[in-house]
């Protein structure tokens, strides 16, 4: 989900992210040890986007540094369609 999350960013002219629950609002934190989102609640998630230069994304995550050094090569790859 982080990744998808990070390569659709990227391909839509943003430069971060961050993940909300759809049903309450919060905000998911991370991803844990075992690859799993770190968030309250349940629900649907949604992918909330910013620009670099957004004061409004200031704490949110890197699309680039979470896809790492091969970030180009990632987002180029064809993929299934999503439903982001």
């Amino acid at each position: 989900m982080m990744r998808r999350a990070g390569v659709e960013t990227i391909r839509r002219g943003y430069d971060k992210y961050i993940l909300l629950n759809h049903g309450t609002g919060s905000v998911v934190t991370g991803v844990n040890e075992y690859g799993q989102l770190s968030r309250a609640g349940t629900g649907s998630v949604i992918v909330k986007m910013f620009k670099a230069n957004d004061p409004a994304g200031a704490k949110a995550l890197s699309a680039r540094d979470l896809l790492g050094p091969d970030w180009q090569e990632i987002v180029n790859k064809k993929e299934k369609s999503s439903c982001l």
